[in-house]
């Protein structure tokens, strides 16, 4: 073979004659692969914390209705809500109209006190107990690495959830099974409250539903 030719190898690898061949690199076996794989691996704990990330919402929103019942749907979405996300507190509240007619005023204690006078009185202080109990709830979670927002509504409960839910784009809603009724009159009479079901019959969002006591 003449100098300027290549001489080419058994397995493959063109070489100038006369120029010392490398060594073959050894092929890895199948149980290096293994390790080296296995070693690239995250740790349990990251692995955990991964999904426990991937497996939080960015907007959870939890409706309150003054009662310990409802509460219970608290701890459950402030666990739920990503690092940087927002967790909006709702609360609905009596509209005037509703209250128009629901309470008779006593005119004989008072004849200034009508009804729309009596209905306007227990709208402000429904309003306001409602907010301060808002407050009140915010502090519960104000610790969380989170925004939390807190919405005061007023009119139909159920329509005014999915409402808010729709406004605020949340991609989960936490409540309880039952609420202040129950609370009032705790006999279990379904599986889930009026508003309850109401709100997982419309929701476009995922609902969680809480158990809001023990067996």
């Amino acid at each position: 073979m003449g100098c300027g030719l290549w001489a080419r190898l058994a397995w493959g690898r063109s070489v100038l004659p006369g120029r010392q061949i490398g060594r073959a690199r050894p092929q890895a076996s199948s149980s290096d692969i293994m390790r080296r794989g296995v070693a690239s691996l995250p740790s349990p704990a990251a692995y955990r914390d991964r999904r426990r990330r991937e497996a939080m919402y960015k907007s959870v929103l939890v409706p309150l209705d003054g009662s310990d019942y409802a509460e219970k749907a608290l701890p459950h979405a402030a666990k739920l809500t990503q690092e940087g996300g927002r967790l909006t507190l709702l609360r609905v509240a009596h509209g005037i109209e509703e209250l128009v007619g629901a309470r008779q005023p006593d005119l004989s204690r008072d004849p200034a006190m009508t009804e729309d006078v009596l209905a306007r009185q227990q709208y402000d202080e429904e309003r306001a107990a409602a907010s301060k109990y808002l407050a009140a709830a915010g502090r519960t979670v104000a610790g969380g690495p989170f925004e939390h927002e807190a919405v005061l509504a007023e009119g139909d409960p159920a329509a005014q959830i999915l409402r808010v839910a729709e406004e605020t784009k949340a991609d989960l809603i936490v409540l309880t099974a039952f609420g202040l009724s129950a609370s009032k009159s705790p006999t279990k009479t379904g599986v889930f409250g009026r508003v309850a079901d109401a709100v997982l019959k419309g929701a476009r969002a995922p609902v969680l539903v809480v158990k809001p006591w023990g067996d």
